[in-house]
């Protein structure tokens, strides 16, 4: 329930005419449909950045953008291994027949840490969550980026996001050491 009061006076609200409230206004609005999911569909990510996923630059941001507004508590502070939105550091792995180059998940990944951007965009006519992160490093060259979304995020109405894996690929730079 919330409770609305329209001061009264020179304070108050003008109606069309400029006429002001000549005494207080108050009343109660009580909100019983709770959180309406306009769409009735899970949430779905997509990655709209790097552009490039076959040769980004060592020091790409990632930008993550949903199907609609999701619940972003899960991604305040700093990402972890345990984040609903993971960035994982990954070798690359060449096909010895087909030269079809992936990500080597055979290896234990380095996971990349650090604190999303967080915004709210309009996208044609409806609000959507976008997510930006850039590790705290640069990245290797000539290496994978496994961009995991789990479907432990969920949207304002509680649906499981659809998990979803990208793969990005760093263009080929010098090689410096990664701490």
């Amino acid at each position: 329930s919330y409770i609305i009061s329209l001061a009264a006076g020179s304070q108050s609200v003008r109606s069309t005419s400029g006429g002001r409230l000549s005494r207080e206004f108050t009343c109660t609005v009580t909100a019983t449909l709770g959180i309406i999911d306009e769409d009735n569909a899970p949430p779905r990510a997509s990655l709209v950045a790097p552009t490039n996923t076959a040769s980004a630059p060592i020091d790409a941001t990632f930008v993550l953008r949903f199907s609609e507004v999701i619940d972003t508590t899960p991604l305040q502070g700093t990402l972890t291994a345990s984040s609903p939105i993971r960035f994982l550091l990954r070798r690359l792995r060449t096909d010895p027949v087909t030269q079809v180059v992936t990500c080597d998940r055979s290896g234990i990944p380095i996971v990349l840490e650090g604190i999303p951007r967080i915004s709210l965009e309009n996208v044609n006519g409806r609000a959507v969550t976008s997510v930006s992160f850039k590790p705290n490093v640069n990245l290797p060259g000539l290496s994978c980026v496994q961009v995991q979304v789990t479907s432990d995020l969920r949207d304002l109405s509680g649906k499981q996001c659809v998990a979803s894996d990208y793969e990005v690929f760093t263009e080929n730079a010098p090689q410096q050491a990664l701490t």
